[in-house]
This record gives structure tokens, sequence and C-alpha cells, in this order.
């Protein structure tokens, strides 16, 4: 049985239940009713949602702007009590959520008219400083939903001004290294060439793919160098990418240096780091610690029975058995680096730590297939993933980094949330995921050299080797 007649056939049961119990269709919100199994993942889309399920489209209550203040205040009292990440929002990325709320309340009351479409414009156009923070998201209702073209219109009518300085536009379009696609799609916003920018997205992962030379030899028998621009996860390109990684690994086994660069990476799953980078370049066991901390949140009480992270690809765990009081935590740690203000907003925490073991392979002989000295090239646009790759080479010693502090964007599991009244939803991550030292993850992994004066990282790691500083 094919997994859409499955889904099919359970709608069909669904819809049969419900008029078994007497309830009519059209009475429910299905907007509440998440197909979240990752089996369904890309072959039930927001169309087949749409046309197959009877959707309201009508609000069941004509919503006033008290009705819309009453979801922002829920909005803002959600994250202060569940997001753990509200502080490091402000030092590290200079975004005052407060302020966000406040300006967003001024807005709404001196609106002419407040309805759904009025309510999305002021959460956009408040909040996108926001947006990729803790992987925070604010998603409309599905009956809501705007086509891709009307949210990039909507979207840029509410940042024109500060267009170059959104750090969540910079990730979204300046991924795989290619700063002409940055730019390309910058100048497509600011002449109103919407389509463009659509076409341009569409085609990133796939046109970045085929731009970049992964693999190049840039000193023969002595430095190699390998360009990792995402880690999406699919059958085809883990298949591909591993193909060529390890048939370049034959080819450079005996060189001195690989420089893995990891620069603009806007993430993905992290298992495709360990799977090709490390465990494959590795003789024994490499180990990670960190801490993740938490909030005693209405939206967290599954998350306080026990120490879980269950963050897939990640393979971070918890060593702790039982959730640790912040007092607790406090006083039994050395953490350096913590800032004591965020802990005044926590109250649980427990240790993780991620273990990656060796892959001997045949085709290597068993043995690591590079035993060479191993860089990793990082920047600001590095997020999610690719935050967790810098943390664990760095961590665990598995590489030696060089360049600038990465991006962050990563706060362990995330939960979704419905406002009550619009039905609009925000997404964040739960968690306060530090290093050993207690340096939350979302601030970036600082580098061991930073990049030299007017150079780049690629230049000055050459420069490191040149001058044998490592």
């Amino acid at each position: 049985m094919s997994k859409m007649f499955r889904t099919i056939a359970w709608i069909a049961v669904w819809g049969l239940f419900l008029a078994t119990c007497g309830i009519a269709i059209d009475d429910v919100n299905f907007s509440e009713v998440y197909l979240d199994s990752e089996d369904y993942a890309g072959e039930v889309s927001e169309v087949f949602v749409s046309e197959y399920i009877a959707i309201p489209t009508e609000s069941m209550i004509e919503l006033t702007t008290e009705h819309f203040l009453e979801d922002l205040d829920y909005m803002q009292y959600v994250l202060e009590n569940n997001f753990a990440l509200f502080d490091v929002a402000y030092w590290a990325h200079g975004m005052c959520i407060n302020s966000m709320f406040e300006g967003a309340r001024d807005e709404m009351l001196n609106a002419d008219e407040m309805d759904l479409a009025t309510f999305n414009s002021i959460l956009i156009r408040n909040f996108t400083g926001l947006l990729g923070i803790g992987h925070f998201n604010i998603s409309s209702p599905r009956e809501f939903n705007l086509s891709q073209r009307d949210a990039i219109l909507q979207w840029m009518d509410a940042t024109e001004s500060q267009l170059l300085n959104f750090r969540a536009l910079r990730r979204r379009v300046s991924s795989h290294h290619m700063n002409r696609y940055l730019d390309e799609q910058l100048d497509a916003l600011q002449r109103g060439d919407y389509e463009q920018v659509i076409q341009l997205d569409a085609l990133l992962f796939e046109r970045g793919r085929e731009d970049i030379e992964i693999t190049q030899v840039l000193e023969e028998g002595q430095i190699a160098y390998l360009a990792i621009p995402h880690f999406a996860m699919t059958s085809r390109v883990s298949r591909t990418y591993q193909e060529e990684i390890f048939s370049f690994y034959e080819d450079i086994r005996d060189y001195e240096h690989l420089i893995v660069d990891l620069r603009g990476n806007p993430g993905g799953v992290t298992d495709l780091f360990y799977q090709l980078i490390v465990r494959p370049n590795i003789d024994r066991p490499f180990r990670a610690d960190g801490y993740a901390f938490l909030r005693n949140g209405v939206y967290l009480q599954p998350y306080l029975i026990q120490p879980f992270f269950g963050f897939r690809g990640s393979r971070i765990l918890s060593i702790d058995t039982a959730l640790i009081p912040v007092y607790e935590m406090l006083e039994s740690f050395d953490l350096p680096h913590l800032n004591m203000n965020d802990m005044e907003r926590m109250d649980y925490g427990f240790r993780i730590h991620t273990n990656i073991i060796p892959d001997a392979l045949s085709r290597f002989d068993y043995e690591p297939a590079f035993s060479g000295k191993i860089w990793v090239l990082t920047d600001h646009r590095m997020s999610s993933a690719s935050q967790i790759a810098a943390w664990f080479a760095k961590e665990s010693g598995f590489a030696t980094l060089v360049g600038d502090t990465t991006g962050g964007v990563f706060g362990g599991p995330r939960i979704e949330v419905a406002l009550p009244n619009t039905d609009f939803t925000i997404t964040f991550d739960i968690y306060y995921v530090t290093d050993s030292y207690g340096r939350p993850l979302e601030a970036g992994t600082i580098p061991h050299h930073f990049n030299r004066p007017n150079m780049d990282a690629l230049e000055t790691v050459l420069i490191l080797i040149a001058e044998g500083a490592y």
C-alpha cells in the first residue's frame, strides 16, 4: 500500500469516525491536524491537504483588535516562559524580543482595521530579525496560507528598508559559498523581480551543488580541499557525496593537510558530517561534552519528566538520568563562559555529550582514510547542523577551526504552539545548549584562529600551514 494511499485512507477513516460520532466535518479545525510522520515527508504536500481535506476558510468568530492583541500577548507569554534563548537573542544577535512586541502592539493599536492579513504583516514586519534564532518561526494557519510569491511580496514590503541587514535574509540566500547568488537575489529583490527570487531559491541546492568544485588539490602531495555546501539528508545527496568524497580520500591518503570548508553551510542533518568527514578519518572515539538548560514552562512539561534530546541526526545524548536544578548545576560544574544573567531564566539542566566512533572501511584497509591534519573553515552563515559540526570539531579536538564565529541557530528539540484566536503558530527550540565551558551554541562557536587582516578563511589557513602554526 503506497504512502499516499495510506494517507487518503487515514483521512477517510477519520471522516467516518467523525460522522459516526455525529460531528460534522466542517466543524473540525483541521489546521490543528498535523501529519508529522517522517514517512510522509515530501509526499503529503500543502496542495494535497488543502484540496482533499475540507478546511474552513471562515473563522468561527469575527476577530476584533482585542482578539489579535490577546494573541500577541499570549505569544509574548509563551516565549518569556518557554523560550530558553530569549536573552541570548539580545546579547548574541542584537535582537530585543520585548521591543519587537512593543512595536507590534503599537501598530495594532494604531491600525485602521485589523484582520488576518494585517496581523500577518505586523508579525513579519516586527519579528523578521528573530527568525532563525533557535529555529524560531511564525506560521500562518493553513486556511490563510499565502502562495510563495505573495509571501515574498509581503515580506519585501515589511523589510525593504533593512534589506541588507537582516541576518535571516543573509542566512537564507547566502548558502553554499556563492556570493554571486546572494548578489543576484538582493538585486532581484530590490528590482521587485520576485519571480527571479523564487527561481533562485528553488535552484540554490541544485545549482550550488553543480557550480562548486567540492574537491580540489591546492598543493600536490600536501594540501587538499573539501567543501560541504549543505547537510541536506536525501538518499541521492548522501550517495553522491559519499562516493565523490571517499574517492577523493583515496587520492589524498598521503597528504599532510585536509581543509574542510563549511562556510555558508545552512545545516541539514549533522549525521552527514559524522558519516562523511569524521568517522572515516579517526582511529579512536572522539567525544564532545556540553550542557542543556530549560525553563519550567507550561509547554515544556513533557521534557521535564527526564532529560531528553531526541534531535534527529545530531547524536547528542543526555548523560544524566534526571534533571538537575539549575542552582545545583552552577555549584557542581565549572562553566567559566556561562552568561550568569541568562541562568536567572532557567530552572533545570543536564549534561550532554556526543561520542563518535571510527568507521573502519575495507576500501581504506580498515585504517583512517586520511591521517593528516584536518582544518575546518567557519563563518557567521553556518547554522543548525553545521553549528553542531563546528562545536563537535572544536570540542572533541577533531579539527582546528579557522575563520569567523559561527551563526548559531541551535537549541535542541523544538515545539510548536498555536495562538488561541488566529491559529497562527510559533515554533522554537526549547533548550539553552552550551559547550563544555558554558558558551551557548546559539551564540556561535569561536574558531581557534580568526581570519588574518584582509584575508578570508582559506587564505588564512594557507598562511598558518606555511608558518607551521599548528
